[in-house]
């Protein structure tokens, strides 16, 4: 019985030793960004918070494949997902475009090339990605819906860029988040 109960603790720690290092690989990453670093979420004005990673992202993958097969097999090349939904900081729109305006200086610093930019009014877009010659090795998307609402994503992993195009060229359109059944909060 002491046997087992030592085997069974010393499994759990080499587990748990396991999922720090990977995490920690992770965080290594060169497509990664702390999206807390940007700091532009209110106090307390985070509400939705969403981490996949490791398993997770492999389980989904699998999942995905026999139906999605190019989805299934670019699901498997990701190493982590992030997205935070939130109040964004700021008193006033204008306070909220300088917080914005601040963040998007923090992630050009650190490397990372706009990609995509919409300007739609008081709504804002960004997509910046992280890439060498021939990989893309992460995303990162900042978006303020102009009512002090506020979406971060990073996706890491070492994409195959071609990959990533035949799937979108194989999209008839973007897929409708309120028809997969995901909810990101906004009414």
């Amino acid at each position: 019985m002491k046997a087992r109960s030592f085997a069974i603790v010393v499994v759990s720690l080499w587990m748990a030793a396991a999922g720090a290092s990977a995490q920690q690989a992770v965080e290594q990453s060169a497509g990664y960004f702390p999206l807390e670093d940007l700091a532009l979420f209110a106090e307390g004005g985070v509400e939705v918070d969403v981490d996949i990673q490791g398993p997770m992202i492999q389980m989904m993958a699998a999942a995905a494949e026999e139906q999605e097969p190019q989805f299934g097999e670019l699901a498997s090349q990701l190493q982590r997902v992030r997205v935070r939904v939130g109040q964004l900081r700021g008193d006033d729109q204008s306070g909220v475009s300088a917080e914005f305006d601040r963040a998007i200086g923090q992630l050009e610093a650190a490397g990372w090339q706009p990609m995509v930019r919409v300007d739609d009014g008081d709504e804002l877009v960004r997509v910046f990605v992280k890439q060498s010659s021939d990989r893309i090795y992460g995303l990162a998307v900042i978006v303020n819906d102009g009512n002090e609402q506020g979406v971060l994503v990073n996706i890491v992993g070492d994409l195959d860029p071609e990959l990533v195009g035949r799937m979108i060229g194989s999209m008839d359109e973007l897929p409708d988040l309120d028809e997969l059944g995901i909810d990101i909060g906004q009414e």
